[in-house]
């Protein structure tokens, strides 16, 4: 019995060898099929880089300004809850789309939230019109939100939160928030991230496309992403673009979003707030005094702003800086107290 396991082991051990490992010939030549390969990968990305410089010099004219800007505020915007844009009240992002994109005039239903919202809209748009682009068709809108922010897109799209409303005791500060966004939108700092996202997808879409045609089988995700390698002619209307290649920019467009900006970027538009505020009449101190209590993701300290502001306020703009209006919001926002 002894001799006879034995046998069977040695039989077992024997089998393993009939599992034949690759020669070294095999070996070479598998390396070198992946170095090829990868070498046609590194071809096909840098092509694709080169081919993609167009996109990233390309300036977007306003409608496509306009497209990308009301297509990332209602995504931004549809986080928080209901709207209260002027013009439409409503929960549906594609319902407020097709209603912001008609130009059609809205009566809004009597309601408190609604006068706030008309209010921060005629605020909004005072402090615009000092800035270096009045004719914008801007959108001032409120956010039934529980988190404190503020936020623009490009076209002219300022919202702020029912929350940040909350926290503000005079309309000065409400100034200094709305102007603070309004200077990003001026000077096109989400724009700029627009046609970073852009130009990221580009390359994305067309080193897809060259990957694809040496794939075999095809693969699913090479292949969505290819289908829009076409797409980035900088003469194309974006206006009239296929939407599911405005979503494909958008994702990393959010991405991109949400690392925020750079702190010299934030602290050169709270300079532009403390202009435009001035401009208008309002106590820029105010503004000061709300960024200290008001703390950001993805922003400068608070502090650090407000000490900024003030040197500014005090020192190279202190012949320029005259308001001294801080009108009470008490009875506006009488509808958002609990």
């Amino acid at each position: 019995m002894r001799i006879a396991g034995l046998a069977t082991l040695c039989c077992v051990v024997g089998c393993a060898p009939l599992i034949q490992q690759p020669s070294p010939t095999d070996m070479s030549k598998m390396m070198l099929e992946t170095q090829a390969l990868m070498a046609q990968a590194q071809v096909a990305r840098a092509a694709a880089e080169v081919s993609c410089e167009p996109v990233l010099r390309h300036d977007p004219g306003f409608e496509e300004e306009r497209v990308i800007g009301q297509e990332l505020a209602i995504t931004l915007a549809a986080r928080a809850g209901r709207f209260y844009v002027e013009g439409a009240t409503e929960k549906n992002p594609q319902k407020l789309i097709d209603t912001l994109a008609s130009q059609k005039p809205v009566t809004l239903p009597e309601g408190g939230k609604n006068a706030v919202s008309a209010h921060v809209a005629v605020v909004g748009k005072n402090l615009a019109h000092y800035s270096s682009r009045p004719d914008l068709p801007w959108v001032f809108g409120v956010l039934e939100s529980e988190s404190p922010q503020a936020f623009s897109t490009p076209g002219g799209y300022v919202f702020v939160t029912t929350a940040l409303l909350k926290k503000m005791t005079n309309e000065a500060q409400l100034a200094g928030v709305l102007a603070h966004e309004i200077g990003h939108v001026v000077q096109k700092h989400m724009l700029l991230t627009y046609v970073e996202a852009k130009f990221k997808q580009c390359i994305a879409a067309r080193y897809a496309a060259a990957l694809m045609e040496s794939s075999t089988p095809k693969n699913a995700a090479l292949a969505e992403a290819a289908r829009f390698a076409r797409s980035f002619d900088p003469a194309s209307d974006a206006s009239k673009a296929d939407p599911g290649f405005t979503q494909f920019i958008m994702q990393v467009m959010m991405m991109l979003v949400q690392l925020g900006n750079d702190k010299d970027v934030e602290l050169q538009t709270d300079r532009a707030a403390l202009e435009l505020v001035s401009f208008a009449g309002y106590d820029a101190l105010e503004y000061e005094k709300f960024l200290t209590g008001w703390a950001q993701a993805n922003h400068p300290a608070s502090l650090e702003r407000a000490t900024r502001l003030e040197a500014l306020r005090k020192g190279e703009l202190s012949d320029f800086v005259h308001g001294t209006a801080k009108p009470d919001l008490s009875k506006v926002f009488a509808p958002l107290a609990p």
